[in-house]
């Protein structure tokens, strides 16, 4: 599976206190056109890159009038041991059909572990095939 570089929310995002996504995704103007998760389900798929150490986290999908999510509308969430994020680990939290009627949308965590995530707006089809292989180049 390819993740589009703009439906990326966290790219290796390291999470050691309650925070935003370092992106965001502008949807326009939201319109009845523009609602996520209509059509084919999709979701944030969240990939455990450095395991969690210390206590649980929340995962919120959320969509904010604001570019910097604030006063954020949460559209699903999902809390998480440390012992459930190990390195590798993926989880996905589907969005409700016809969700996401404020114009970005993005991701906020909140817990008192600390972790390292990439975090994506995927098609729910597919997501328990996909598997992350580290890269054999170097830039």
């Amino acid at each position: 599976m390819y993740i589009d570089a703009l439906l990326l929310l966290s790219d290796s995002q390291a999470i050691t206190a309650a925070t935003n996504s370092t992106n965001v995704i502008d949807l326009g103007n939201p319109d009845v056109k523009r609602r996520v998760g209509t059509g084919e389900a999709v979701g944030l798929g969240i990939f455990v890159e450095v395991a969690a150490t210390g206590g649980p986290l929340t995962f919120n999908v959320i969509d904010s009038a604001s570019s910097d999510l604030s006063s954020p509308t949460v559209l699903a969430t999902v809390a998480l041991t440390a012992a459930q994020m190990t390195a590798g680990a993926k989880f996905f939290i589907g969005i409700p059909p016809g969700q996401g009627r404020q114009r970005y949308l993005g991701m906020s965590e909140s817990g008192t572990g600390t972790v390292t995530v990439s975090a994506a707006i995927l098609p729910q089809r597919g997501f328990e095939e996909w598997t992350a292989y580290a890269n054999a180049y170097a830039i």
